[in-house]
C-alpha cells in the first residue's frame, strides 16, 4: 500500500490517517523513502491509537512507529532502520485485508512486533548504519518527538579528527622491522583504543620483545609519531576541526584519546583547537584505557557534565565500548582509513557518514 492509497482509502482506520500522515510522511522523507513510498501498514487492536508503517529504502527497510492519541500532544512518531543484511527470510508476515496490507509478525534486532502494538513508541529512532547511497539518514523532521538532551560532546582525536591511524601504523611497522619482527593489521587492531603502556605491553608480547622494557617501547614509538607532526601536515580529517568548533559554540567540547599527551599535545596545536577546548583528557592519565570507560569519565568530569548528557564521538569498536560503559550516548563516524567492524557499527546509538552531519540536538531519543 502507498501511503496516497492509505490517505485516500474509506476503511474504518482511515479515519485517523490525515492525523497519522502528519508525522509519517516527513519522517519517511527524511529516511530517503520519497513522499509516497510503497510499503506495509500495521495496526493494533486500537488503530486509533498506535500505527506501524514499514519502507523499503536504499539504506534498509525503515520502521516507523507512530502514536496518534498521546495525552496532552500531537501525534508522536519515531523510526529506524534495520539494514537489509541483517534481515532474514521468515522475519516479515503479510497479512492481506479488504483495507491493503496488514503486518501480522515483525522481528528486527531481538524485538518483536504483532499488529503494531506492543509498546511501538517506546522503540528509539535508530538509523544503522551509512546508506548505501553514501549519505546518513539523520534530519529530525516536524512533528517527530525530539532528541535526547545532550550538554557536552566528547571527541576520540585519531580518525576522528585526524587520520593519524597510518602513521601509527607506519611507525609500528618500522619499529618492528628495526627489530626482526613483522607487525601486520591484527596486530594493529590488537592496539586500537589502548592507552600507551597498554598497547606497549601488547606490542612487547606480540613482537616477543622480552629483553625490551615497555617504557622503551612506548618512547620509541611516541617520538616517530611526534617526528611526524612535525616533519609532515596534519592528516585533518575533512570538515572535522571545522565542525568541532561549530558544536563548541552551543556546548562545551572536550577531546578524550588514547593517544600519549604529547601527542594529543602535537594533534590539538596543528589543528588550532586549543582555545575551543573545555578539556583534553588522555587514557594515559586513568588506570584503564578504551574499552573501559576511565576516560571518557574523566573529561565529563572536568566538564562538570553528568555522563548520560554527554555525547560520545568515536570511530572504533574499542571506543564505542568505552562510551557505552560510560552510560553515554555514542555517535560512530567511521574512518576512511580503518574502517570499523561490524560490531562497532551495531553498539554505537547512531552512525553518521562525516562528522559535518553531526548535530548534536538531533540526536534521536
Amino acid at each position: 500500500m502507498r501511503l496516497s492509497e492509505f490517505a485516500a482509502s474509506s476503511n474504518s482506520e482511515a479515519a485517523v490517517a490525515p492525523r497519522v500522515l502528519e508525522v509519517l510522511k516527513p519522517v519517511l522523507v527524511a529516511f530517503g523513502a520519497g513522499e509516497d513510498p510503497e510499503g506495509w501498514l500495521a495496526w493494533g487492536e486500537e488503530p486509533d491509537s498506535r500505527w506501524t508503517f514499514l519502507a523499503p529504502t536504499p539504506a534498509g527497510l525503515v520502521t516507523v512507529y507512530v502514536r496518534v492519541n498521546v495525552p496532552g500532544e500531537g501525534p508522536r512518531a519515531s523510526a529506524k532502520v534495520g539494514r537489509w543484511s541483517r534481515l532474514q527470510v521468515g522475519e516479515l508476515g503479510i497479512e492481506t485485508t479488504p483495507g491493503g496490507h496488514r503486518v501480522v509478525s515483525f522481528q528486527l534486532e531481538g524485538q518483536f512486533l504483532r499488529g503494531g502494538d506492543a509498546d511501538a513508541d517506546a522503540r528509539r529512532v535508530r538509523p544503522a548504519g551509512v546508506r548505501r547511497d553514501g549519505r546518513a539518514a539523520l534530519a529530525v523532521a516536524p512533528g517527530v518527538t525530539r532528541g535526547r538532551r545532550i550538554d557536552a560532546v566528547l571527541f576520540d582525536l585519531d580518525g576522528v579528527l585526524v587520520d593519524t591511524e597510518p602513521w601509527w601504523d607506519e611507525v609500528r611497522i618500522a619499529f618492528a622491522a628495526e627489530h626482526g619482527r613483522a607487525w601486520g593489521p591484527d596486530d594493529q587492531r590488537a592496539v586500537m583504543g589502548a592507552n600507551s603502556p597498554g598497547w606497549a605491553r601488547i606490542m612487547r608480547e606480540r613482537l616477543d620483545l622480552r629483553d625490551m622494557d615497555e617504557d622503551a617501547i612506548q618512547s620509541a614509538i611516541v617520538d616517530g609519531v611526534l617526528a611526524c607532526y612535525r616533519d609532515r601536515e596534519p592528516p585533518r580529517v575533512p570538515g572535522a576541526p571545522e565542525a568541532l568548533r561549530r558544536i563548541a559554540a552551543a556546548r562545551p567540547v572536550a577531546i578524550a584519546s588514547s593517544s600519549h599527551p604529547a601527542v594529543i599535545r602535537a594533534a590539538v596545536d596543528a589543528l588550532g583547537l586549543r582555545d575551543v577546548l573545555g578539556a583534553v583528557v588522555s587514557s594515559d592519565e586513568v588506570e584503564h584505557g578504551k574499552p573501559d570507560p576511565d576516560v571518557y569519565l574523566l573529561a565529563a568530569g572536568r566538564l562538570g557534565v553528568a555522563p548520560a548528557r554527554c555525547l560520545v564521538v568515536e570511530d572504533s569498536l574499542n571506543g564505542v565500548r568505552a562510551g557505552r560503559a560510560a552510560g553515554m550516548t555514542v555517535v560512530l563516524v567511521p574512518s576512511a582509513s580503518v574502517p570499523p567492524v561490524a560490531a562497532a557499527l551495531e553498539l554505537a546509538d547512531l552512525v553518521v557518514e562525516r562528522l559535518a552531519d553531526l548535530d548534536p540536538d538531533a540526536i534521536p531519543a
